[in-house]
């Protein structure tokens, strides 16, 4: 870009009082554009639903991802013996100084809940979804509540 249209941007910048500051922002790779800093966060779990079929059970999860910033990355099961069975559902959050669309995303995540035995209608289970415990009775859809 010609230097004298970049010294204009820049002046038309400094008087709006928008800052320009280029510290944070990552090198660009090996015949690239700069690539973003990331950071695994929590995801948002906007809704749950326990569903059963056939004695299977599957967890229905509503992700919310905040803005354009987050990507849905993926998620951990775990249980012990007597404990509830836990769930752990990731995103990945842009950091650093980047414009994100502020719109409010959701992502279906289906979870197959194996090795908790035979799972039938209205049976209730304990679980702990990013943390927080929750009852949820097992319906035959995950539809709306």
């Amino acid at each position: 870009m010609n230097t004298v249209v970049v010294a204009i941007i820049l002046t038309l910048l400094a008087l709006a009082g928008i800052p320009c500051e280029t510290a944070g922002t990552p090198e660009p790779e090996p015949g690239g554009q700069p690539q973003p800093d990331r950071e695994v966060v929590s995801s948002n779990i906007d809704d749950a639903a326990l569903v059963a079929a056939d004695g299977a059970a599957e967890l229905v999860l509503q992700v919310g991802l905040p803005n354009a910033c987050y990507e849905y990355l993926g998620y951990e099961v775990s249980q012990q013996a007597g404990q509830p069975v836990r769930v752990d559902v990731f995103s990945m959050k842009i950091v650093g100084p980047y414009a994100c669309a502020e719109i409010y995303l959701t992502e279906e995540v289906r979870v197959a809940l194996e090795g908790i035995g035979r799972v039938e209608l209205w049976d209730e289970l304990e679980f702990v979804l990013n943390g927080e415990p929750r009852r949820l009775t097992a319906q035959s859809d995950a539809g709306p509540r």
